[in-house]
């Protein structure tokens, strides 16, 4: 049965999870200029998988998508003139220049949200600063935002304001309260019809393993999309338990209050500093054992059915064809845990739900 819908999941948060979040936005004040992070801003954000060639027999990373193939398929270049972005993560501002001055976006129609300012600012030793401020001059101001992600809905700046497209490449692996951020993001910041694109979110619970826990993200999609939502969602390959969300506005709330809760007890996750969940076991259960999973007793999700699949992921298989049927079956271990190409193909995913309301 579904609990009842309270209202966003932000709007309930604990004290102790209220204490976590000013606490990480602390932490990252100054990570980079303290050399914490691998990356801090890039001119073209991508996603990239392992693939592996089945007419070669070789595995390549290869990039799969990125910030510039999410800009062409939503806002061909005769559409973009009132095209708006947010980038949540936007670290030195790199991808705030390059909407600007390779795509042609207005400085009033970006806007871009750190918890360091960071241009100019040296955050990989030997790797020369991107100041923002220098490349584009005073009209790109207004455009770089310090402020709390997790806290959004609070920032002047940003507030009423509705975005076509939504970015966030790793940056929610930072965020204290990934699950009610993403719906608090979703409902106050994503243009009716616009598509936000999250890297790095993850739903945690008080059970012991992050793996079994994506189990539940996953369910919990599935049920959203049953709903009517348009979601698509797959593992990081290269992080394991993190997951890139891609969704497109539609007229329907997510109200997650019927499906997720913050924990009563412990309501922050010790080690990590992040949102402890508490699932709607009855409802998601007899999704979440649809994916493959030891599983056990709650808050583990059930254990998998025999028809199981593995949780999709940036593992890809391409050329299939070229494998006889006894190499398909020596490889099916491998095969299992990889998906083939057309199945990661994002931008013909985003337009087969813009085409859904033609």
């Amino acid at each position: 049965m579904l609990w009842e819908d309270t209202g966003e999941l932000v709007g309930k948060r604990p004290e102790q999870l209220r204490s976590a979040i000013a606490a990480k936005f602390a932490e990252q004040e100054t990570a980079g200029r303290e050399k914490k992070y691998g990356a801090v801003g890039s001119l073209d954000y991508e996603l990239s998988g392992f693939v592996w060639d089945c007419a070669e027999n070789i595995t390549k990373r290869e990039r799969i998508f990125g910030l510039r193939d999410l800009v062409e398929t939503l806002a061909p270049v005769d559409k973009r003139d009132c095209f708006t972005v947010l980038d949540l993560g936007c670290g030195d501002g790199q991808s705030l220049f390059a909407l600007h001055a390779h795509f042609g976006l207005s400085w009033e129609n970006i806007v871009g949200v750190t918890a360091e300012d960071s241009r100019g600012v040296e955050v990989l030793a030997g790797t020369e600063p991107f100041d923002l401020r220098n490349a584009a001059g005073a009209d790109s101001e207004a455009s770089y935002v310090v402020w709390n992600i997790d806290d959004l809905v609070s920032c002047p700046c940003l507030r009423g304001r509705t975005f076509d497209l939504i970015v966030s490449w790793v940056t929610w692996i930072w965020l204290a309260d990934p699950v009610g951020t993403l719906e608090m993001i979703y409902e106050n910041f994503l243009r009716s019809g616009g598509v936000m694109m999250l890297g790095g979110v993850q739903l945690l619970t008080p059970g012991p393993d992050p793996m079994e826990d994506q189990r539940w993200l996953f369910a919990l999609s599935d049920f959203l999309i049953k709903e009517g939502h348009q979601i698509k969602c797959f593992a990081d390959a290269s992080s394991g338990a993190y997951t890139w969300w891609i969704q497109r506005k539609r007229s329907c709330r997510l109200a997650l209050s019927r499906l997720v809760s913050y924990c009563e007890d412990t309501s922050v996750h010790e080690l990590s500093h992040k949102a402890l969940y508490d699932i709607n076991a009855d409802v998601l259960g007899s999704l979440a054992c649809r994916y493959a999973g030891a599983g056990g007793d709650y808050p583990l999700p059930p254990r998998a059915i025999a028809a199981s699949a593995e949780i999709p992921s940036t593992r890809i298989y391409d050329n299939l064809e070229f494998l006889s049927d006894a190499e398909r079956a020596r490889n099916a271990p491998t095969l299992k845990i990889q998906v083939p190409r057309s199945e990661l193909d994002v931008k013909s995913c985003i337009q087969a739900w813009m085409e859904s309301d033609v």
